[in-house]
């Protein structure tokens, strides 16, 4: 059974419509997907159905087999579902310390709340470091390890991601990508939505295509990274080797 299901979900927002038509996708336990696909195609809005942020119109979700398409987002929380919005939502005015604390306010256990912290923070050095400052005078990529970290005070089972590499330069890219698979190899799953069609694949072991709101597409990263038609479409074309100038 696939630790999360999505089953022929339709979804918009307010009167508009359908963005989803009649998605069908799938994570498995213990893997990374990542959601690829055009602007337009729903990519966050499936996130935001998963997380209970935007109830669907037809079809269902399922998590460890049950039902969670009616329920509230905090109650997905629980059930061991996390979400890192691309804007991260941190608390400016807080400190990375009272950040991470937040991230686990659903916890009843004082205690157990410090050692995961003190976990993510042996996980990311860098939050260590900055544990007394304020949030909004950390870096993009410090920040984008701050979202991170929080998520990981509850020890979801699923973690999502919505363009984790967006604004940050290519080497803070390289390295969040690197907690991305460091989390994966602890024994979470990962659904990741990235612009960085190729790098996001490259995390991953499992790939979709999104399409006018459908999962037009999948199968292994390493079988979409080498598809001709999906170079095409959404990964660019390679640029040529530079010959070398005659001596």
């Amino acid at each position: 059974m696939a630790l999360l299901s999505v089953e022929n979900v339709r979804a918009g927002y307010g009167t508009g419509p359908d963005i989803l038509n009649g998605l069908t996708l799938k994570v498995e336990s213990n893997q990374t997907h990542c959601i690829i696909g055009p602007n337009g195609a729903g990519k966050s809005t499936l996130l935001r159905v998963i997380c209970g942020l935007l109830h669907p119109r037809e079809g269902r979700v399922l998590f460890d087999g049950v039902p969670i398409q009616s329920l509230q987002t905090p109650d997905i929380l629980r059930k061991g579902v996390s979400f890192i919005p691309s804007d991260r939502c941190l608390f400016p005015e807080m400190t990375v310390l009272e950040n991470l604390r937040m991230g686990g306010h659903i916890l009843k256990n004082p205690k157990s709340v410090s050692k995961r912290i003190d976990e993510i923070m042996e996980r990311f050095p860098i939050l260590q470091t900055r544990r007394g400052q304020l949030a909004k005078t950390l870096s993009g990529g410090e920040q984008k390890m701050l979202a991170l970290g929080r998520s990981l005070v509850l020890q979801p089972k699923l973690i999502m991601l919505d363009e984790p590499s967006l604004g940050l330069a290519p080497k803070v890219s390289k390295q969040v990508f690197e907690n991305i698979k460091d989390m994966a190899h602890s024994g979470m799953s990962v659904l990741l939505v990235e612009q960085n069609a190729r790098m996001g694949l490259e995390c991953a072991n499992w790939g979709h295509v999104l399409d006018f709101g459908k999962n037009s597409f999948e199968g292994p990263s390493s079988e979409i990274l080498s598809d001709k038609r999906i170079q095409e479409l959404y990964l660019g074309k390679s640029k040529p080797a530079r010959k070398k100038e005659a001596e």
